[in-house]
């Protein structure tokens, strides 16, 4: 449906993924659970433990989301002064 809203560039027999948000909090908690998956699909190719992702951030973003998305997701949210 979004896919078709925006005009994507899609053939008949392809079928488009993706989500739509409202906010921007919404967003970094999707963009976030995405990126631990890839991480973790990327470290079990590799033979590595993916069961502690980090994410690490500067102090001038939105530390209280990002936070909460680390702690949905059994991640360790680190903060750095930029």
């Amino acid at each position: 449906m979004i896919a078709h809203l925006f005009n994507a560039p899609i053939k008949e027999d392809e079928t488009a993924v993706g989500v739509g948000t409202v906010g921007s909090s919404e967003a970094i908690m999707l963009a976030g659970l995405a990126f631990k998956r890839k991480w973790q699909n990327k470290r079990k190719e590799q033979g590595k433990p993916c069961d502690k992702p980090n994410i690490v951030t500067g102090a001038n973003v939105q530390v209280f989301c990002l936070c909460k998305t680390a702690g949905q997701g059994d991640q360790i949210a680190t903060t750095i002064s930029v």
